[in-house]
């Protein structure tokens, strides 16, 4: 996606991703937020079987299951300074 914006020269623009795409676009989110303007996401799994797994971090049974919801909590929460919300998205 960044060599597509580069080669598009676009300065920044807005990064949409569904399901699967989704996941890359929290990816490209993390690596390249000086390209984004914002992020418009939606169904962030790609079935409901990944949520059961325990290798996702999105089952119960998966060590990381708590801090994911944390940093979950703190983005969804208007109140959480942009400041935050991008550390929570660096650094998990």
């Amino acid at each position: 996606m960044e060599a597509i914006r580069t080669a598009l020269n676009i300065d920044s623009w807005t990064f949409s991703g569904h399901s699967t795409g989704g996941f890359l676009e929290l990816k490209y989110a993390v690596m390249y937020q000086e390209s984004l303007n914002q992020l418009i996401a939606g169904g962030l799994c790609a079935s409901y079987e990944y949520m059961e797994h325990p290798n996702s971090i999105y089952c119960p049974e998966n060590s990381n299951n708590p801090r994911m919801k944390e940093i979950f909590s703190e983005l969804r929460n208007p109140d959480t300074p942009r400041e935050k919300k991008s550390s929570c998205l660096k650094n998990g």
